[in-house]
């Protein structure tokens, strides 16, 4: 079994400096290469993908700014093994991760992908309450824990900072939907097509570790944004909220809130989680009224 990792970037080479290195250093005994495509025409990261690419494993491209759905698609179709891996640039993944995921198509035959999960690393998280929101989210609201889990949507991975898919299955589903409108929403997309097309997805214990910057405006920004991609993907596949529901939810978030703290969530938890449905809830909105073409 052969990978081709896909690496969509976008100005941020030093964090893709430990990325790529973390993928070189592999323990894999098959053949891999890595797909860095850069999603602005200035090629920024080309001298540390030049430094890092002693041994020819890693193919670049570049191409204007066009989102990382587009960029994901691109390296997709310059791939040459079967079997196609996405992480991110601000992201490091073990030693073992293509190992494991090897192991884990090679167990489940009829699996579309396998998958694990992602999580700032234990130093930050001791420091960070932001990084512990996102912990939170992924751990307990999402499920992703220390058992393997083979099934449907329901799935704790999907995200494509951790995940693999066959070649053979994102050629049927025609890859990621380019017409979303943020980066945010298209990989759950993917994960319901290939669910609706009858193929399982195994989610691993396996984690990779993500250097995001977290902080009061990342974390707003990403909110917002996670919102107008949950419309744009409810919208799409029916569901959703809908102005009356959200505006429901947005009156209900004070009892929510107090519900959160009687169930033993921590109380900065418990706030950051109100704040971002919130501004998750007010893009949706906002996005609601923009006319459409």
């Amino acid at each position: 079994m052969n990978f081709s990792v896909v690496v969509p970037t976008y100005n941020r080479p030093e964090k893709l400096n430990n990325c790529l290195s973390s993928i070189l250093s592999q323990e894999y005994r098959g053949e891999f290469e890595i797909i860095m495509v850069e999603d602005d025409a200035s090629e920024k990261s080309k001298p540390i993908i030049d430094s890092l690419n002693q041994d020819g494993k890693i193919r670049y491209f570049s191409q204007n700014h066009k989102g990382p759905a587009v960029a994901r698609n691109f390296g997709v179709s310059k791939a040459i093994y079967d079997y196609i891996a996405f992480t991110d640039d601000d992201c490091v993944v073990p030693a073992n991760w293509l190992s494991a995921i090897e192991s884990g198509f090679k167990q489940y035959k009829n699996a579309g992908a396998v998958g694990g999960f992602m999580e700032a690393p234990t130093e930050v998280l001791k420091q960070n309450v932001f990084s512990r929101y996102e912990s939170f989210m992924t751990r307990t609201v999402y499920g992703a824990g220390s058992k393997e889990i083979f099934g449907g949507f329901e799935v704790p991975t999907g995200g494509t900072n951790n995940i693999a898919y066959k070649k053979s299955v994102l050629s049927e589903i025609k890859g990621f939907d380019e017409t979303f409108p943020v980066a945010a929403g298209e990989d759950a997309d993917l994960k319901l097509r290939v669910v609706s097309k009858g193929y399982k997805i195994l989610y691993i214990p396996l984690k990779v570790e993500h250097f995001h910057l977290f902080g009061w405006k990342s974390f707003i920004r990403q909110s917002w944004i996670r919102g107008i991609g949950s419309y744009y993907f409810h919208q799409k596949h029916g569901g959703g909220l809908g102005l009356f529901g959200i505006l429901g939810m947005l009156f209900l978030l004070p009892l929510i809130f107090i519900n959160d703290l009687r169930k033993g969530i921590p109380l900065q938890i418990a706030l950051l989680k109100k704040i971002a449905c919130f501004f998750d809830f007010v893009s949706q909105l906002k996005w609601m009224m923009i006319p459409k073409k």
